[in-house]
């Protein structure tokens, strides 16, 4: 098992921390006499991920055959729209608590490891819902804390890393891939779903808590496109605009990428709070879809010529170029973005065109 899992512990050591949709999830009972409690926000665990620790109480929910958690703060302690579901596979079958003072564990590892959510005996799933689109490593501790024999089962569908039996003492060292944690990674596509799949071994599985770290925050995609083009710029195609960051506006990261828009021809981004629709304005062969107080990036530091039939641009939330000067995109805030561009109609000569829009929610 151990030679299978090397290429994920060496991906494990080298990713870089992200903030927004980066989660620290600890499982357990709020009325444990060993354990409970969350970890601090210093404490890194397996992931070496610190931050803030959501607590995931299940007290009101033992006997339940599934439940759902409220809205989930990240490790940054902000609220998103994630939830986790918790689902029995067998629907007859119902969750519990446990907690066991595992003697090696002490301080914010005991916190995390010693009270934990077991079912009756079944396999069950955990679901997690509102993810930004990205690639995550996933650490599922699941630890049986009053025994090293007894091995929990873990897989995350669609994942890389296969179905890992996690079992053993908590090692001296610290966590360690399975003994105290299985380690996944997954490409989370726009339906925002995860699936993690727990299975006992020998007897009832163990959940100790959940670390997803998002990887390169700058190259996960968001947003939603809406109006489409319709007449065809003279690639033979239709400008697209793609957004690529995170949707907290603390953290800074947005970039907008305009592609199939014609080689070797002048552009910006444009943008606004407002969605509209005007047909060829100033005798452009495209469709403005944005009114309102426009803002337009084209500072000599924004604007440029496409190569490739590709402009990027990273955009500093912090220093928008509004008309009446410089302001910030803040959290609550609807913006929606366009890319404009020169093009040349042969027999019409010079004129310009869009891509089609994108609309991102910050938080």
């Amino acid at each position: 098992m151990f030679q299978r899992l090397i290429p994920l512990m060496g991906f494990a050591a080298l990713h870089s921390l992200s903030l927004g949709q980066s989660f620290n999830l600890d499982v357990g009972d709020t009325t444990a006499i060993s354990g409970n409690g969350s970890p601090s926000a210093t404490y890194g665990a397996g992931a070496d991920s610190p931050g803030n620790w959501t607590f995931v109480d299940v007290t009101p929910h033992t006997g339940s055959a599934s439940f759902t958690t409220p809205p989930l703060a990240d490790i940054t302690g902000t609220s998103t729209p994630v939830t986790l579901t918790f689902s029995n596979v067998n629907a007859n079958d119902f969750f519990l608590t446990f907690d066991f003072d595992e003697a090696t564990a002490t301080g914010d590892d005991a916190l995390l490891m010693e009270d934990i959510l077991f079912t009756t005996g079944e396999a069950y799933e955990m679901t997690f819902e509102g993810l930004v689109p990205g690639d995550y490593l996933v650490y599922t501790y699941a630890n049986a804390p009053e025994s090293a024999l007894l091995a929990t089962t873990v897989d995350v569908a669609a994942g890389t890393g296969g179905p890992q039996a996690i079992a053993g003492a908590f090692p001296a060292t610290g966590h360690a891939q399975g003994i105290t944690y299985a380690l996944h990674a997954i490409t989370v596509d726009s339906s925002g779903e995860m699936v993690i799949a727990m299975e006992q071994s020998l007897v009832n599985d163990s959940l100790n808590g959940i670390q997803l770290v998002l990887e390169d925050p700058s190259a996960a995609m968001i947003g939603t496109n809406y109006c489409d083009q319709t007449a065809p710029n003279t690639t033979g195609g239709f400008g697209q605009i793609a957004a690529f960051g995170s949707l907290f506006a603390a953290d800074n990261i947005l970039t907008l990428t305009s592609t199939n828009v014609p080689n070797n021809e002048f552009t910006f981004f444009i943008a606004s709070q407002t969605q509209g629709f005007i047909g060829n304005p100033n005798g452009s062969q495209g469709n403005l879809c944005i009114l309102g107080n426009l803002v337009r990036f084209n500072r000599t530091s924004e604007i440029g010529v496409i190569a490739g039939e590709t402009f990027s641009l990273a955009v500093d939330l912090t220093d928008v170029p509004e008309p009446n000067g410089t302001g910030a995109i803040l959290a609550g805030e609807t913006w929606s973005f366009q890319g404009w561009h020169r093009d040349f109609l042969p027999g019409s000569g010079p004129t310009s065109h869009f891509t089609n829009g994108v609309v991102v929610t910050f938080q």
